[in-house]
């Protein structure tokens, strides 16, 4: 390192005449080594911040920051420091989920090391399902939670706990089944809850007196021709 600095040749001539200089510039630099990207030790929870560090032995000359290969930005929540060798992401949002890398480097040498980071988050719920139904068909509704880690789910019909599945079965309805169902979705992690509500009418089909009729008289005339048929099968037979 000592060796770096300005180089001069200076040129005496014998006639006397003025002496002639050259200068060039010599500078060099210790290999990049033993890079570390430190980051936080805590569990991470959206909304909440992140600061990571990048430390390394040698001659620094760039410090370079990406995101799953993507080269990272100053922006409002992306914040470097002077020196680019500190990053504050404030707030988190669970799209920060990622591989991060730190590259320093110089001109003959470079290092990068990576630090994984995962956001918490929700839960965010929500249902899935008809809101009416034929008495005796079957109810299916499945509560939805976008969550890290993932939710537990709490069934709530009627005011009753009803199971902890996301899926909610009920086989061969009745009116009993009409009413308000609720999932509850609590993120152990994060330590929220959210719930989503969810409205089911079970109907009864009715025919109309004409409709009724319709029916019936349909069936008859398709008995008759049902005998007809028979009858001259029988009688070609013969």
């Amino acid at each position: 390192m000592a060796d770096s600095g300005v180089y001069t040749v200076t040129f005496t001539s014998t006639d006397s005449t003025s002496p002639q200089q050259g200068h060039i510039s010599l500078q060099v630099f210790e290999l990049v080594s033993d890079v570390a990207l430190i980051g936080p030790e805590y569990i991470l929870i959206e909304h909440n911040s992140a600061q990571f560090t990048c430390v390394g032995n040698g001659t620094v000359i760039t410090t370079e920051w990406m995101k799953d290969n993507q080269i990272l930005a100053p922006s409002t929540r992306f914040i470097f420091s002077a020196d680019n060798r500190t990053l504050l992401i404030n707030p988190i949002r669970r799209s920060d989920s990622g591989e991060y890398q730190c590259t320093l480097s110089n001109p003959v040498s470079s290092n990068t090391c990576n630090y994984r980071m995962t956001i918490n988050y929700g839960p965010n719920v929500w249902i899935m399902g008809t809101k009416v139904v034929e008495k005796d068909s079957d109810v299916l509704l499945l509560c939805s939670s976008a969550s890290r880690p993932a939710a537990t789910v709490t069934w709530t019909v009627n005011g009753m706990s009803a199971g902890h599945s996301p899926l909610y079965v009920a086989e061969s309805s009745n009116l009993s089944h009409s009413g308000e169902y609720i999932c509850t979705a609590w993120n152990n992690v994060t330590g929220l809850t959210a719930s989503a509500v969810h409205f089911l009418t079970v109907k009864v089909s009715e025919l109309s007196p004409g409709a009724a009729a319709g029916i019936a008289a349909g069936v008859i005339v398709g008995v008759e021709v049902l005998i007809v048929i028979l009858y001259s099968l029988i009688t070609h037979f013969k």
